[in-house]
């Protein structure tokens, strides 16, 4: 029962993510990513999916971060490689297997495109 419950708040942050995908504003998008963020963490602590709960963790914190980039400590560069950072450190702790990789490499690459 429990991984149904977990299938169905995994499916609403797929929705949510695909509704990111419509919206043009930045701020926008952003807000709603937090949102499925969450969603996610939940879905994937249910699962037993730590290396993708904590990233998505990680993943909250970015997107508010990156929200307030209208602000002068929400400006800076280093930003980005400490997102990348962490990502591999917390990778490399919640290490399970060979699939640990895909949300590191999903992590990166929005760190980058965000």
């Amino acid at each position: 029962m429990i991984n149904i419950i977990a299938q169905i708040i995994g499916f609403a942050g797929a929705v949510t993510y695909f509704i990111v995908f419509q919206q043009k504003k930045r701020k926008n998008i952003l807000s709603l990513s937090v949102v499925a963020c969450l969603l996610f963490i939940i879905h994937f602590v249910m699962l037993k999916a730590y290396t993708g709960a904590v990233m998505n963790s990680l993943g909250a914190v970015r997107c508010v971060i990156y929200y307030y980039n209208d602000r002068k400590w929400g400006k800076s560069k280093l930003w980005l490689a400490f997102f990348v950072a962490a990502s591999s450190v917390l990778c490399i702790l919640t290490w399970k297997d060979v699939f640990s990789v895909l949300p590191l490499t999903a992590m990166v690459l929005t760190s980058i495109s965000f």
